[in-house]
């Protein structure tokens, strides 16, 4: 029946209501009760992987996955990572794209993810107040890995957004265009990361976290953050189209929703979320996303 899942989502706000929980405008899908001093706890769902060897990152920087395997198999793409493994992204991103033509190198990097999060089962994603600085206040990273898609050459973007020192949205994908150079990927990047922060924005001042000034998110390629902030017409960029501009008018002072700012790579917490690092790189990126201290990455501002 094409009116199914209108049936259900509405018995679903009738049950959401009748506990007293009321729906969000920003997100239909979201359903809110604010209690005083009390805290709910989810229970995860528990899997199996005693039997699994253990291993430090998902994919290490010299493994590589070609397309055009000789057989057709199903490969596990694992709903963890949309909810509570954030690291494991630019991974899953990679594997969904082989579904339907999976060989033995897909089969072996799911099971390298698997060997991950056996190593790392006691790794929560926490978020906790920061000294210095207001709740609920959104700050997210953005990044690009040019050309790094064998069958197309098209290139793995990423970004990740945090609140209170852990990540509450965070996205690895590829570009829906074929771009050029390495600064326009990054640029695609930054642009598809200013939709969903100005999504964020409006979803945290429904729920009571303002937002008192613009979200800043960082970037590591300074050509890209210059192109972010450029509204004239400039012969190097005018084959961009219009609908990647839209961030320099969201900086604007008159607008003033974000703010894009440079940050070293050694500091861009997104890099994970576009191409594969070394483990140490890894982790410590890792643990600042998830909400643990790391002393690989400085909270100082650039």
């Amino acid at each position: 029946m094409l009116q199914s899942p209108r049936a259900w989502y509405q018995l679903w706000c009738t049950i959401c209501t009748s506990f007293g929980l009321q729906k969000l405008v920003t997100d239909g899908c979201v359903h809110v009760k604010y209690v005083n001093n009390k805290k709910t706890k989810q229970q995860q769902p528990k899997i199996n992987l005693n039997d699994l060897a253990r291993h430090l990152t998902p994919l290490s920087v010299q493994d590589r996955i070609y397309p055009d395997c000789p057989h057709d198999t199903a490969i596990l793409i694992l709903f963890l990572q949309t909810g509570t493994i954030p690291e494991i992204s630019w991974i899953v991103s990679v594997l969904a794209r082989y579904m339907t033509k999976a060989g033995e190198p897909h089969m072996a990097a799911a099971k390298k993810v698997l060997r991950y999060l056996q190593s790392r089962k006691k790794v929560p994603l926490q978020w906790c107040a920061i000294d210095n600085a207001l709740p609920g206040i959104i700050h997210g990273y953005a990044d690009a890995s040019f050309a790094d898609i064998p069958d197309t050459l098209l290139s793995s973007i990423g970004y990740v957004f945090l609140v209170n020192g852990g990540a509450i949205s965070w996205r690895s994908t590829k570009t829906p265009l074929q771009v050029l150079n390495a600064a326009e990927a990054e640029f695609v990047s930054l642009s598809s990361a200013a939709q969903e922060c100005l999504f964020l924005r409006k979803l945290c001042i429904e729920m009571g976290f303002h937002q008192h000034r613009p979200t800043i998110i960082y970037e590591n390629r300074e050509v890209a953050v210059a192109l972010s902030k450029e509204t004239r017409f400039r012969k190097r960029s005018k084959h961009i189209a219009l609908r990647w501009h839209f961030i320099a008018e969201r900086q604007d002072p008159k607008v003033g929703d974000l703010k894009v700012i440079h940050r070293r790579r050694t500091k861009m917490l997104a890099d994970i979320f576009a191409s594969p690092r070394a483990a140490p790189t890894f982790i410590a990126f890792r643990d600042h996303i998830l909400g643990h201290k790391s002393a690989f990455v400085a909270d100082d501002d650039e």
